[in-house]
């Protein structure tokens, strides 16, 4: 009995002596590295790679900031140069066209004189919203000491900002800013869960952190096709829908998305939220109300932190296809995405919200829908890329003549 209790004793001790050194090892990390490993702002520097796709085939090269743009020296070479930080998503990037077609680099031609350089940097990153353009700007952008920062938001945008979100950014020591990142992915749920943060928060963020990455792993290795019956199952969506769904399919696209040769997201819209553009343009439903105040908070702080740098800020609406040409959305139509026909000649509920914000916080802006009309009326199904819906060489072009024309009239850049 007495050979027992000692066990006991010692396998007691051994278990304390372990929680107490795990403690402390907790404490020790979390005092040099953050739970949460840093969030990538910009593209991976330095980066090339071919981009192929069903209907075009481009490069894309980053600099050494992980910007799609050409080497620029951080500090300004003279004293006239003009330099202007473009931010927006896939749109501003130039998602299916070489680096001279985009609107940035064309602006940057056009406006440029030997007596003025003006370099338009590209900040544009696909697939993101409002969150990371301001990230992008404060922790990037400023450090090339831009005179001007141009925010294009596109259409999705309101999708594209997580719920509850802020900048969080912070200055560092040398005066740049840094992105604060959060002790956990997620609050802890049981009792067991909030002890075992209590006692042992780094451990307990890094641990949920390696959960989360796992899965993320686990689901993006997934061919299109399973990835989407996985997503279904976790929804609890009947079969017969996603069987419906895929009927309504061409069998090329369907294949080309799981190839990796078309953008899958677009597809998967028509069957988990065929109210996508209903909540992005209309903002009328539950959804849309929440999505738009969560981007009216973004924007909020992005423009305060741009009048404590004293950077002058200005926002350009960029459209989808159902909003200028009626031959745009044919696709998604197909798919069972709810458009509709008034989003054609009438200005978004969107658009009337950032024109209104805009003037409230005496911020230059302009929408880029009507000068799309106008073309497409003349030349229906031109501007974009059929099936994928991004602006291609002549879309760009559009939408340079008509920025160039509005950075001047505002006086948003050096006159000639």
């Amino acid at each position: 009995m007495g050979s027992w209790r000692e066990l006991a004793t010692k396998f007691l001790l051994f278990l304390a002596t372990l929680l107490i050194a795990l403690v402390g090892f907790d404490r020790l990390a979390g005092s040099v590295l953050p739970a949460l490993p840093p969030k990538q702002v910009a593209h991976p520097p330095n980066f090339v790679e071919q981009r192929h796709n069903i209907e075009f085939t481009y490069e894309f090269r980053t600099n050494s900031m992980g910007l799609r743009y050409h080497e620029l020296p951080l500090n300004k070479t003279s004293d006239h140069e003009f330099r202007t930080f473009v931010l927006g998503d896939s749109m501003t990037e130039g998602f299916g066209v070489e680096d001279p077609d985009r609107f940035t680099s064309i602006l940057e031609k056009t406006l440029s004189t030997p007596e003025v350089p003006m370099y338009f940097l590209n900040g544009g990153l696909s697939g993101r919203g409002p969150l990371q353009y301001g990230r992008m700007l404060f922790t990037v952008g400023l450090r090339y000491h831009p005179d001007l920062a141009v925010f294009v938001i596109h259409a999705n945008d309101p999708d594209d900002v997580p719920a509850d979100s802020h900048l969080d950014l912070y200055r560092q020591r040398d005066g740049t800013f840094a992105v604060r990142e959060p002790d956990l992915l997620w609050p802890p749920g049981g009792r067991v869960s909030r002890l075992a943060y209590r006692l042992m928060p780094w451990i307990y963020g890094r641990l949920q952190y390696r959960a989360a990455h796992r899965d993320s792993s686990q689901l993006t290795s997934l061919n299109f096709e399973k990835f989407i019956a996985e997503r279904a199952r976790r929804l609890n969506m009947p079969a017969a829908d996603v069987e419906a769904w895929k009927a309504r399919l061409d069998p090329k696209i369907l294949q080309a998305a799981v190839d990796g040769q078309f953008n899958g997201a677009q597809l998967a819209l028509g069957l988990f939220e065929p109210d996508h553009w209903v909540n992005c343009l209309d903002l009328s439903t539950d959804v849309g109300k929440a999505r738009w105040s969560d981007m009216e908070r973004i924007l909020d702080e992005t423009d305060t932190l741009c009048r404590e740098t004293h950077l002058t800020c200005a926002f350009v609406y960029s459209p989808t296809t159902v909003q200028y040409d009626p031959t745009g959305g044919s696709l998604q139509r197909r798919l069972g995405i709810h458009i509709r026909s008034e989003w054609l000649t009438e200005p978004s509920e969107l658009e009337r919200r950032l024109e209104k914000w805009s003037a409230a916080h005496s911020v230059a802006y302009m929408s880029l829908t009507d000068d799309f009309r106008r073309v497409a009326r003349q030349r229906p199904g031109s501007l974009f890329f059929p099936l994928d819906g991004h602006w291609n060489r002549e879309g760009n072009q559009v939408a340079a003549s008509a920025l160039s024309a509005w950075l001047r009239e505002r006086r948003l850049v050096p006159a000639d």
